[in-house]
């Protein structure tokens, strides 16, 4: 081991272990303090191994540059070989670590009997980066946290799972997007990376990528919404489950003379230009529907081998299917039963008959 730490390092470890006085000069200090007198300097302790691995975990969660570990009822021989140790596995067990550490450094120093190991990290991300990690407990709090950015329009999402379970965040996205086409104007591409590659605790990195500027897809929301406020006051009163299908069907389907095409904004270009696929109409029908209290789903799979979108009703235990586009041309809302669906292919074990 190298007997000489790096000036810098040397100099925070002086401050740390003796205390500088005005004058320059070094002011005594108590051989054996207290755990209570290291936290008064500032600076970390750990008298176990669990310790300094946490210890050194906290100066990353800080993205912090440099530190001291204060060595308390263990030897240099021996913290220096937990460190090594925990560094070693930093790289492969510590979500953050693996995240945005490049490498760390460590020193031994002793002085008048008391073991200190001066640390200096390098990182591949910022410290604003480092410190913008939301930490969560499970799954159920990453969705929860992907919703809130999607609605925002923020443009990535980083997360520190205590239990991560493998997920597919593009069909996430997706799925989140056809549930709340009031919320989502734009499906955007997304990146996604999780460190380490195994164990329980992970970092998820999340990115998307929008074509259409965030602010003009806020400005689109605001547009839409008032669209679903008049659909749910639509069919407020006391009209049976069924004829509340069909008055919603007809004041989505006689907004417009429609134009049958994909839209990379699909709810604002159906709602506000009267341009939308199959999806488009699936999804807002679904969310009018279930905003007036029905129980309306986006059904995915084929028509005739081609992939399409469609809807799924119940009314007093029974279920039926809508096809929006199959409807309008048709010149009204046609109810399809289970076995009227020869020409249509789903997910069964995922959406049932």
């Amino acid at each position: 081991m190298r007997k000489i730490i790096s000036a810098v390092l040397l100099f925070v470890l002086c401050l740390g272990l003796f205390g500088c006085g005005a004058e320059g000069k070094y002011v005594s200090v108590t051989p054996h303090p207290h755990r209570d007198e290291y936290r008064e300097l500032g600076a970390l302790y750990a008298s176990s191994y669990r310790e300094m691995r946490g210890a050194l975990s906290q100066l990353i969660a800080d993205g912090a540059d440099h530190g001291i570990i204060f060595l308390l009822d263990l030897d240099g021989k021996t913290g220096n070989s937990y460190m090594e140790s925990i560094v070693g596995n930093l790289y492969r067990t510590d979500p953050v670590a693996v995240y945005a550490v490049e490498s760390v450094k460590y020193e031994l120093g002793t002085n008048t009997g008391r073991n200190a190991i001066a640390v200096e990290i390098q990182y591949k991300k910022t410290k604003s980066e480092i410190q913008r990690i939301k930490q969560v407990e499970n799954m159920d709090q990453v969705l929860e946290s992907l919703g809130e950015v999607l609605e925002s329009v923020e443009t990535s999402l980083v997360l520190r799972v205590d239990t991560y379970e493998a997920r597919d965040f593009a069909l996430l996205v997706q799925q989140f997007a056809d549930e709340n086409p009031d919320k989502i104007m734009e499906i955007p591409q997304v990146m996604s990376a999780v460190y380490p590659e195994e164990g329980d605790a992970r970092v998820i990195e999340l990115s998307f990528s929008y074509r259409t500027d965030p602010q003009e897809l806020l400005h689109m929301k605001e547009l839409v919404w008032p669209v679903f406020t008049a659909a749910e006051l639509y069919v407020q009163g006391g009209r049976e489950t069924m004829d509340k299908y069909t008055q919603l069907y007809n004041f989505l389907m006689q907004r417009y003379d429609y134009t049958f095409a994909t839209s990379a904004t699909p709810t604002y270009s159906l709602l506000q230009e009267g341009t939308g696929d199959c999806r488009a109409f699936a999804s807002v029908y679904s969310a009018i529907c279930n905003k007036a209290g029905l129980n309306c789903r986006v059904i995915s799979g084929t028509r005739n081998g081609e992939i399409w979108y469609w809807n799924q009703i119940e009314d007093d235990g029974r279920v039926f299917y809508v096809d929006l586009l199959r409807s309008y041309q048709r010149g009204g809302m046609e109810l399809l039963l289970p076995e009227q669906m020869a020409d249509y292919s789903w997910d069964e074990i995922y959406y049932g008959n």
